[in-house]
């Protein structure tokens, strides 16, 4: 069995800190110079307590509905699993100047669907934020998309920190690696972690990189809890992975006290259904689950990691 102690992080903070990272200057934005979709650079901006994004629009040119500009948000705890975030309306042509922000809070109490896995590595629709996950490292998708041949977009963009509030001691998030980027041709359990049982907020990625085998072969992915290290509780279910998918990241957000409907009843003889979280439960030990269904012969490249505050 493997320990982590949450205050093992902890840190006096002195004052609010702000700290802002200008992630792309004001400059215009052509097919030429940002096709779709481009790409910036990774900035590492650690833990944090809040977080503001800042798209600037100063001056459009183009048509309406043909000409766009897009910009979307992706986060990374470890600069490898990527998860989008948010994404910026799409700016038009003939749009008139605007300005828009975005604001996270990680694990804030109010998730639009808190018992739902969220698929990473899909776009959310614009115009829209997945405002309570959180990351260390921050970049963005730009593009401009020209059928006219005139379109540009002068704009910029960026993001402001908030470190921990005043005067108090405050655990930064531990990471836990519960099951290792490996390829794996059947069923693994990871070690139990002892958590404890002062977390409020954890964030669990599911990354795979490879499915190398046929439709038949299943990944199941689960993470349960316990209150004592023998009974388990199954909180989080990933979406069933085919032998033939594609790699994907997938997020899982655990809240204790937090659910749609604190008068039910929550049967937990089985594991939850495929993509559904049950965010409430607490528990002190922490444990991952990949079960493999075996057709042919499967191999599937794939890690969870667990972030916990």
């Amino acid at each position: 069995m493997s320990t982590i102690v949450l205050s093992d992080l902890v840190k006096p903070r002195s004052e609010q800190e702000w700290q802002s990272v200008e992630l792309f200057a004001s400059a215009a934005r052509t097919k030429a110079t940002d096709p779709a979709t481009t790409t910036g650079s990774a900035h590492y901006i650690g833990d944090w307590e809040k977080l503001i994004l800042i798209h600037d629009i100063t001056a459009t040119a183009g048509d309406a509905t043909t000409d766009y500009l897009t910009l979307t948000i992706e986060m990374s705890m470890d600069n490898l699993a990527w998860y989008h975030v948010g994404s910026f309306t799409v700016i038009e042509g003939n749009d008139a100047v605007t300005r828009e922000q975005m604001v996270f809070i990680p694990g804030q109490r109010y998730v639009a669907d808190p018992n739902i896995i969220v698929i990473g590595s899909t776009a959310a629709t614009a115009p829209a934020t997945r405002n309570h996950l959180v990351g260390r490292y921050i970049r963005y998708n730009l593009g401009v998309t020209d059928n006219a041949g005139n379109a540009s977009f002068t704009s910029s963009l960026m993001v402001a920190i908030m470190r921990n509030d005043t005067v108090r001691q405050e655990s930064e998030m531990k990471e836990v690696e519960l099951i290792p980027l490996a390829i794996y041709s059947a069923s693994k359990t990871s070690d139990i972690w002892e958590i404890g049982d002062s977390w409020d907020f954890m964030q669990v990625v599911l990354r795979t990189t490879n499915h190398d085998t046929a439709t038949a072969d299943k990944l199941d992915t689960y993470i349960d809890l316990s209150m004592d290290g023998k009974r388990w509780v199954n909180v989080a279910s990933f979406t069933q992975a085919d032998g033939d998918d594609g790699p994907w990241v997938e997020l899982a957000t655990l809240i204790p006290g937090l659910a749609d409907n604190v008068d039910a009843i929550v049967v937990v003889t089985a594991v939850a259904a495929e993509t559904v979280v049950r965010p409430g439960f607490a528990g002190g030990f922490l444990r991952a689950r990949f079960v493999v269904t075996d057709d042919t012969t499967p191999l599937f490249t794939a890690s969870v990691k667990a972030y916990v505050k």
